[in-house]
């Protein structure tokens, strides 16, 4: 077992902890914990497709977009559409059809597309950075052990580098395989850091509101 194949397994920690607490948590973080279980899908499904077919692009493609969908779910019940949820459908719409056009028209999806990817890492890191913020000046608690503040710590982390690394796979760079091995080789670390962050925000969710009726 290869070390990228097995830090990317990493996932099962925050994963395996989330479903032990699934019953348990605020379901705002319900949505975060089937975004750490998909990770771990598509980590096998992309294992399996490597070795069937020489590329795991098909289920690449197909996990982004997935991906894409849960986290902004995920930034809904946050609120961090507040007073924009009129827009949210629309943006909805206007992300798929990136996704298709980079996929489907301008790409196939038997190949490594990088708009899309480009597109949304971007979306994700400005989503993140704006929660940050927001909790920063509303968290009336301890920051340090707010879940949402280290899950957006993570995600900002994770697709910073990851918005590095499809912006330098776009054919006018013509990247040499020496320099995409080494921002590979830390990426697996990223990945690993960033999937250790996630247990310990899983660690600090709170439990889920019990709502008793006083009548």
């Amino acid at each position: 077992m290869d070390k990228a194949f097995l830090f990317s397994l990493s996932v099962l920690i925050p994963a395996v902890i989330g479903l032990i607490r699934f019953r348990h948590v605020d379901d705002s973080y319900r949505i975060f914990i089937v975004f750490l279980w998909l990770g771990f899908i598509a980590e096998i499904a992309n294992r399996l497709l490597i070795v069937t077919m020489k590329t795991n692009a098909p289920s690449w493609n197909i996990y982004n977009v997935l991906e894409f969908l849960i986290l902004m779910t995920l930034f809904r019940k946050w609120q961090v559409w507040k007073g924009r949820e009129r827009w949210y459908l629309p943006f909805l719409i206007f992300s798929l059809l990136i996704w298709i056009a980079d996929v489907f028209i301008f790409g196939n999806i038997k190949q490594f597309n990088s708009y899309f990817g480009i597109y949304y890492c971007f979306i994700i890191v400005m989503f993140a950075i704006t929660n940050l913020n927001k909790q920063i000046t509303t968290e009336k608690g301890d920051i340090i052990r707010s879940p949402q503040f280290i899950i957006c710590i993570g995600l900002t982390i994770f697709f910073t580098y990851r918005l590095f690394v499809e912006v330098s796979l776009m054919p006018v760079f013509s990247i040499s395989r020496d320099f995409f091995q080494r921002v590979f080789d830390i990426q697996v670390y990223v990945n690993l850091l960033v999937n250790l962050i996630y247990a310990i925000a899983i660690l600090c969710l709170p439990r889920k509101r019990i709502y008793i009726n006083s009548f």
